[in-house]
C-alpha cells in the first residue's frame, strides 16, 4: 500500500491548484450533464471537450479528497468516468478473487484489526456479522458512485448509523484497512488508478461521516436523552409524590367532614402517572378535548425520538403515522393542525426537565 500511496502523492503534488480551472471544470460538468439529459441521447464519440471535462474532474478530486478527509462541508462527489468504471470493476474483482462476499468482508476486518487492534471495542458484533454488513453497505455505495446525489444520500444514512463511534482516526483506519485488504487479495490488479480512485471515495465518505457527527450528533443525543428523562421522571418528581401522599389524608378528612367541598374536590384529583397521561391532561386543560388523534401521534413520536439516530426507522414511523391519521381521522374534508400538538408537547418536557427546560424545548 505504501507504494501506491507514494505514487499517488507524487502525482497529486504535480497537479496545478488553479481554483478558476476547478470551477470551470465543475460548471462544464453541470452543463454537459444537463445538455445530454435534455437531448435524450449519449454521444458515441469522445470529444476534446469531454477529455478536458474528465481531466478537470480528476484534478478537482485529487486536490480536494485525495490528500485527506474533508469534513467542513457536505457536497456531492463527481468522479471521472474512468474512475467510476475502475472502482466498480476492481470491487467486483476483489469479491471474486476473495472467493465470496463473506470472505472479502472478513479480509477487510482482519486488515483493520491488524492496523488498529484497539478498534475492536467499537464493535458489538462478531467478525462474520461485520463482514456481511460491510460488504452489503459498501457494495450499495459503489453501485451508485456515479450518481452524486444518491451517493451523498446513502453516505448520510450510513453516517447516522455510526454517529456514536466514528472519529477521524476511525475513518483513516478503515480507509487504510480496506486498501490493505484489496492490495493483498488483488496484488498487481490493484493498480495506482485503483488505489487513487478508492482513496478519494473513502475520504469523501469519511468526510460525510465526520460532518454528520459534528453537525447533528449533539442534536440526536439531546432528542434521545430528553425523551428518556421526560418519560422516566413522570410520576417520580418529589412535588408530584408529595401531592400523591397527601391525597389519602384528604380522603380521610373528607369522610370525617362530609360537608367540606374542598375535601371532595381533592378526592377527585388524579395525578398523571405517565408522560402520555400528562400530555392528554394538558391537552384537555388547553381546550383540545377532541384529541384522540394527538394520542396516536404521540405514540409514533415516541418511536421516532428513541430511534432518532436511525433515519430509516424514523422514516418508517412517519409513514405509519401518516397512514393511521389518514385512515382514522382525516375523513372527508377534515383537517388536522400540528400547531396545538406541538404546544402541548413542549409543555410536558419543560415541566419534567426542570430546572433545565431548554434541554427539552431545544431538542
Amino acid at each position: 500500500m505504501s507504494a501506491h500511496g507514494s505514487a499517488v502523492s507524487s502525482n497529486s503534488s504535480g497537479v496545478a491548484s488553479d481554483s478558476d480551472a476547478e470551477q470551470e471544470g465543475l460548471q462544464a460538468f453541470t452543463v454537459s450533464s444537463s445538455s445530454s439529459s435534455s437531448s435524450g441521447h449519449v454521444p458515441h464519440e469522445e470529444t476534446d471537450d469531454d477529455v478536458i471535462l474528465q481531466d478537470n474532474l480528476a484534478r478537482y478530486c485529487l486536490e480536494n479528497f485525495e490528500a485527506g478527509v474533508k469534513d467542513h462541508t457536505l457536497e456531492q462527489l463527481h468522479l471521472p468516468d474512468e474512475w467510476i468504471e475502475e472502482i466498480k470493476i476492481t470491487w467486483h474483482d476483489f469479491i471474486e478473487k476473495a472467493g465470496s462476499r463473506q470472505a472479502a468482508g472478513e479480509a477487510v476486518w482482519d486488515a483493520i484489526m491488524e492496523l488498529s487492534p484497539g478498534i475492536r471495542k467499537a464493535f458489538s458484533f462478531a467478525r462474520q456479522v461485520f463482514a456481511m454488513r460491510f460488504i452489503n453497505g459498501t457494495s450499495s455505495i459503489i453501485t451508485d458512485c456515479g450518481e452524486p446525489r444518491t451517493l451523498k444520500d446513502k453516505a448520510e444514512r450510513l453516517a447516522f448509523q455510526h454517529i456514536d463511534t466514528v472519529d477521524r482516526d476511525y475513518v483513516e483506519t478503515f480507509s487504510n484497512g480496506i486498501a490493505v485488504a484489496m492490495d493483498g487479495i488483488l496484488g498487481r490488479r490493484f493498480s495506482q488508478l485503483s488505489y487513487q480512485s478508492f482513496r478519494v471515495l473513502w475520504n469523501y465518505i469519511g468526510g460525510v461521516f465526520l460532518y454528520v457527527k459534528r453537525e447533528y450528533g449533539g442534536r440526536v443525543k439531546r432528542i434521545i436523552k430528553s425523551w428518556q428523562v421526560t418519560n422516566k421522571n413522570v410520576g417520580k418528581d418529589p412535588a408530584t409524590e408529595s401531592v400523591g401522599k397527601d391525597l389519602p389524608a384528604a380522603s380521610t378528612q373528607s369522610e370525617e367532614a362530609p360537608g367540606s367541598r374542598e375535601a371532595k374536590s381533592q378526592k377527585r384529583i388524579q395525578t398523571p402517572e405517565t408522560f402520555k397521561d400528562m400530555f392528554m391532561f394538558n391537552a384537555s386543560i388547553m381546550g383540545f378535548t377532541d384529541s384522540e388523534w394527538m394520542s396516536s401521534t404521540l405514540d409514533a413520536l415516541g418511536a421516532m425520538a428513541t430511534n432518532a439516530d436511525k433515519p430509516y426507522r424514523v422514516q418508517e414511523e412517519c409513514h405509519v403515522l401518516a397512514l393511521v391519521l389518514c385512515r382514522k381521522y382525516l375523513k372527508g374534508k377534515q383537517k388536522l393542525s400540528l400547531a396545538p400538538f406541538k404546544a402541548v408537547l413542549r409543555l410536558g418536557p419543560n415541566i419534567q426537565l426542570n430546572p433545565r427546560p431548554a434541554m427539552g424545548s431545544e431538542a
